[in-house]
């Protein structure tokens, strides 16, 4: 809960700053998780690389961010509707490629969909480690 509060208010703040509309649903989760401080930090570092192109290239109305768990995996999804771009194009900035360095570092997997005119999804999976903690959210 520590990591998506932390997200929420990091892109509330700079995309509510640029005027977007920003959507950060609560997925429902009512255990809360403890992982390792690398993960929550690489996780991090993705989402805040990614939120700050949306705000600074990506020309959208609309952002939404998911956070959940599936099948042992901690997933994010950040998707707009903005003008999209070829994500299988040449690239001359470091974002892609570090983007998916740390979520390979994790054993996870990051993709970008992303069609001109229609905007970008963004989505990374990584598994959690074995004998993750969970705990509780619901007080007895």
């Amino acid at each position: 809960s520590d990591l998506s509060r932390k997200m929420r208010h990091f892109g509330g703040d700079l995309l509510s700053f640029c005027r977007l509309d920003f959507h950060f649903p609560d997925m429902g989760l009512d255990q809360e998780l403890r992982v390792g401080a690398n993960l929550r930090r690489e996780l991090f570092l993705i989402y805040k690389e990614a939120v700050n192109n949306i705000a600074r290239h990506s020309g959208c109305t609309q952002v939404e961010i998911r956070l959940c768990v599936e099948d042992s995996q901690l997933r994010l999804t950040v998707t707009d509707n903005g003008k999209g771009f070829d994500s299988k194009g040449d690239h001359t900035g470091h974002g892609l490629t570090s983007r998916r360095a740390r979520s390979g570092a994790r054993g996870g997997s990051l993709d970008i969909h992303s069609i001109p005119g229609k905007g970008t999804t963004l989505s990374v999976s990584i598994p959690l480690p074995a004998g993750v903690a969970r705990v509780s959210n619901q007080t007895t």
